[in-house]
């Protein structure tokens, strides 16, 4: 089972392939939005496994780490939705093109 500092690692490498993903999206690079899509899957799949709610009772200082991972989720979030209109319309984009 993951502790909650390795969970808070997952959430900031998820981050930071939503970044990259930004940024290949904004250069129309499909083939690696692909790939760090299938990267984020891997950390879902890792961050589905782990009950962060009692790691985090558990911690230290837990309302410290819950304020950082609710802070780090909100710019996820944020994040993911940019990175979604971006991708809807880079999709939009390539649609109009001829073959």
């Amino acid at each position: 089972m993951l502790m909650v500092l390795d969970n808070l690692q997952l959430y900031y490498k998820l981050y930071d392939l939503s970044r990259q993903q930004c940024e290949e999206i904004e250069a129309g690079n499909i083939d690696a939005v692909l790939e760090i899509i299938d990267k984020k899957q891997t950390i879902f799949d890792q961050i589905e496994d782990v009950s962060i709610g009692e790691e985090i009772k558990n911690h230290r200082s837990p309302r410290e780490i819950a304020g950082e991972i609710r802070e780090l989720l909100k710019e996820l979030e944020k994040l993911e939705r940019e990175n979604a209109r971006k991708l809807k319309k880079l999709i939009e984009e390539l649609e109009k093109r001829p073959l």
